[in-house]
Protein backbone atom coordinates (compact mmCIF):
# COMPACT_ATOMS: atom_id res chain seq x y z
CA UNK A 1 0.00 0.00 0.00
CA UNK A 2 1.40 3.32 -1.10
CA UNK A 3 0.71 7.04 -0.87
CA UNK A 4 -1.15 8.33 -3.94
CA UNK A 5 1.09 11.40 -4.03
CA UNK A 6 4.69 10.30 -3.40
CA UNK A 7 4.19 6.51 -3.73
CA UNK A 8 5.97 5.90 -0.42
CA UNK A 9 5.06 2.57 1.15
CA UNK A 10 2.80 2.77 4.18
CA UNK A 11 4.11 0.64 7.00
CA UNK A 12 1.15 0.83 9.36
CA UNK A 13 -1.08 -2.07 10.32
CA UNK A 14 -4.65 -2.36 9.09
CA UNK A 15 -6.25 0.77 7.69
CA UNK A 16 -4.92 4.30 8.25
CA UNK A 17 -6.89 6.43 10.70
CA UNK A 18 -9.12 9.21 9.35
CA UNK A 19 -6.49 11.93 9.93
CA UNK A 20 -3.33 9.91 9.29
CA UNK A 21 -0.88 11.46 6.82
CA UNK A 22 2.07 10.16 4.85
CA UNK A 23 5.58 11.42 5.58
CA UNK A 24 5.13 13.72 2.55
CA UNK A 25 2.19 15.35 4.35
CA UNK A 26 -0.58 14.10 2.08
CA UNK A 27 -3.58 12.30 3.59
CA UNK A 28 -3.67 8.52 3.54
CA UNK A 29 -7.40 8.20 4.27
CA UNK A 30 -8.39 9.82 0.95
CA UNK A 31 -10.31 8.63 -2.10
CA UNK A 32 -7.18 8.49 -4.25
CA UNK A 33 -5.78 5.84 -1.88
CA UNK A 34 -8.99 3.81 -1.70
CA UNK A 35 -9.61 0.60 -3.60
CA UNK A 36 -13.19 1.76 -4.28
CA UNK A 37 -12.08 4.91 -6.15
CA UNK A 38 -13.12 4.70 -9.80
CA UNK A 39 -13.34 7.94 -11.86
CA UNK A 40 -15.79 6.28 -14.27
CA UNK A 41 -18.45 5.62 -11.61
CA UNK A 42 -21.11 7.79 -9.99
CA UNK A 43 -19.40 10.03 -7.43
CA UNK A 44 -16.18 8.31 -8.59
CA UNK A 45 -16.77 5.44 -6.18
CA UNK A 46 -17.63 1.76 -6.51
CA UNK A 47 -19.52 1.90 -3.20
CA UNK A 48 -23.11 3.18 -3.06
CA UNK A 49 -22.45 6.53 -1.35
CA UNK A 50 -25.06 9.27 -0.98
CA UNK A 51 -22.84 12.35 -1.20
CA UNK A 52 -20.03 13.22 -3.56
CA UNK A 53 -16.65 13.82 -1.93
CA UNK A 54 -15.28 16.88 -3.71
CA UNK A 55 -11.53 16.72 -3.17
CA UNK A 56 -10.44 13.14 -3.80
CA UNK A 57 -6.94 13.86 -2.44
CA UNK A 58 -8.17 15.29 0.89
CA UNK A 59 -8.89 13.59 4.21
CA UNK A 60 -12.39 12.18 4.39
CA UNK A 61 -14.53 10.34 6.90
CA UNK A 62 -15.80 7.64 4.54
CA UNK A 63 -16.38 4.42 6.45
CA UNK A 64 -16.14 2.35 3.26
CA UNK A 65 -12.46 3.30 2.82
CA UNK A 66 -10.12 0.39 2.13
CA UNK A 67 -6.48 1.18 1.40
CA UNK A 68 -5.77 0.16 -2.20
CA UNK A 69 -2.99 -2.33 -2.68
CA UNK A 70 -1.66 -0.90 -5.92
CA UNK A 71 1.67 -1.74 -7.46
CA UNK A 72 4.33 0.96 -7.60
CA UNK A 73 4.47 0.43 -11.34
CA UNK A 74 0.84 1.49 -11.66
CA UNK A 75 0.34 4.79 -13.43
CA UNK A 76 -0.75 7.82 -11.42
CA UNK A 77 -4.14 9.39 -12.10
CA UNK A 78 -2.44 12.28 -13.92
CA UNK A 79 -0.48 9.89 -16.13
CA UNK A 80 -3.69 8.01 -16.97
CA UNK A 81 -5.49 11.25 -17.84
CA UNK A 82 -2.61 12.45 -20.04
CA UNK A 83 -2.47 9.10 -21.86
CA UNK A 84 -6.24 9.11 -22.44
CA UNK A 85 -6.05 12.69 -23.73
CA UNK A 86 -3.27 11.73 -26.21
CA UNK A 87 -5.28 8.74 -27.43
CA UNK A 88 -8.41 10.85 -27.84
CA UNK A 89 -6.56 13.58 -29.77
CA UNK A 90 -5.00 10.90 -31.97
CA UNK A 91 -8.47 9.97 -33.21
CA UNK A 92 -8.79 13.24 -35.13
Amino acid sequence: MHCHHCRAAWKGLGQPHFREACACGHPLHACLNCRHHDPSRRYECLEPIDDRIGDKAAFNLCESFQFADRSLSAKSEEEKKAEARRKFEGLF
